[in-house]
């Protein structure tokens, strides 16, 4: 399947999806502790919360769902204008601009165990455009009880949920794209930030957060806005499932391959690239994993990021269980926001391929039939000036 013309795109986009995570205040639940029971370096809403009940996982929180909002960040100059000399000597007035973006946020839950509720993040820039393009992941790990985008409703009724002095809890409507839910908002405030979050009070759905940070004489102020979209269940062809016998802790697996960057009239220079994706973390439906990027030798990346059994794009592994309910042609999604279509395009003795495409890119991933091993990533993403290309392979598992 071609891929589509060359879409407008922002090049670098002004916006920090970091900010966005922490305007939630609990985007620090990321790792668990020893017994997988209690989250290691809670965020500061946590910090805030008086101790709630622990719970099972809300109704709507199965294995496959798939949680979409809207970001947006923004630096704000408190001075409308600024002033300096010309070459001549006058003085100009100059409007005062900071940078923004926009984009969106989608939590795909991968797995979900009796301690653990894990999420893998995609971030996608380009909307300014009419596009949604990838633009990084990241990995959310919350207890069935608490994660980054929900608190279970019934922590939202308990009877110490009320403004004090380290909260403050109002009750109230909200309305979001013409729809009105009935919303639990909790509101505090750090050293150099304001921060509020709102829940749905029947689901405990995070539905809007939002940050301001800056000190009271700072020159600018930074916004960070979420609010909710879309919260649908992806179809896996897959029942019950498990990860691989092989994911354990310490395993490395080394990819090498090229990047290319392609520019309209000029040459086509490839680039020695290369993942070291190391196991940091195995269980029986999931694992985590440090993967650090190189480019030509030097350091690019490293991103920690998860892969689950419910789990059809960027996972480093497909569930063994998967090979006997996957057939050539066969749509695994399409998502209705990004316009991405996950389709699987070969099933063969050896391996399982499956095909990513959206309005601006396209990837290619190549597993191992047998073992689920993630042998190989084609991706190629079409921006306004430029078209990246990334070809690489399974050199070596250790």
């Amino acid at each position: 399947e071609p891929l589509p013309s060359p879409q407008p795109a922002t090049p670098t986009p002004a916006i920090d999806f970091a900010a966005i995570r922490r305007s939630t205040g609990l985007a620090s639940t990321q790792s668990l502790t020893a017994d997988g029971a209690t989250l290691e370096n809670p965020g500061p809403l946590f910090q805030r919360l008086p101790k709630l009940p622990r719970t099972q996982a809300p109704e709507w929180l199965q294995e496959g769902v798939r949680v979409t909002y809207y970001v947006a960040t923004a630096s704000i100059p408190r001075n409308r204008y600024y002033y300096y000399r010309d070459e001549h000597g006058a003085i100009i007035e100059a409007d005062e601009v900071g940078p923004a973006g926009a984009g969106l946020v989608q939590f795909d839950l991968v797995a979900l165990e009796r301690s653990a509720a894990v999420s893998s993040v995609a971030f996608f820039v380009g909307l300014e455009n009419g596009v949604a393009i990838p633009w990084g992941l990241a990995r959310s790990i919350g207890t069935p009880s608490a994660g980054e985008y929900w608190l279970h409703p019934d922590s939202l009724q308990a009877p110490d949920l009320a403004t004090d002095g380290e909260l403050t809890v109002a009750r109230m409507p909200i309305t979001l794209d013409g729809r009105t839910y009935q919303g639990v908002r909790i509101s505090y405030q750090t050293d150099d930030a304001e921060n509020t979050s709102v829940y749905d009070e029947t689901t405990g759905l995070l539905l809007y957060s939002l940050q301001a940070v800056g000190k009271e004489r700072g020159t600018h102020k930074s916004l960070s806005l979420m609010y909710f979209k879309n919260l649908r269940q992806l179809e896996l062809p897959w029942r019950r499932a498990w990860a691989p016998d092989w994911v354990t802790t310490g395993r490395t697996l080394r990819y090498d391959g090229t990047v290319t960057i392609l520019v309209p009239g000029s040459p086509r220079v490839p680039l020695e690239y290369s993942i070291r994706s190391k196991v940091i973390a195995s269980h029986a439906r999931w694992s985590e994993f440090d993967a650090t990027h190189y480019t030509s030798g030097q350091f690019t990346s490293q991103v920690q990021q998860v892969t689950g059994v419910a789990q059809i794009s960027y996972g480093s592994w497909l569930p063994p269980e998967a090979a006997a309910s996957l057939r050539r042609g066969q749509v695994l999604d399409r998502d209705p926001l990004t316009e991405i279509k996950v389709v699987v395009s070969r099933v063969s003795r050896d391996v399982i391929v499956l095909t990513e495409t959206g309005p601006s890119h396209r990837i290619v991933s190549t597993f191992d039939r047998n073992d689920g091993t993630l042998l190989a990533i084609d991706q190629e993403t079409v921006m306004e000036t430029a078209t990246t290309q990334i070809q690489v392979q399974l050199r070596s598992r250790r």
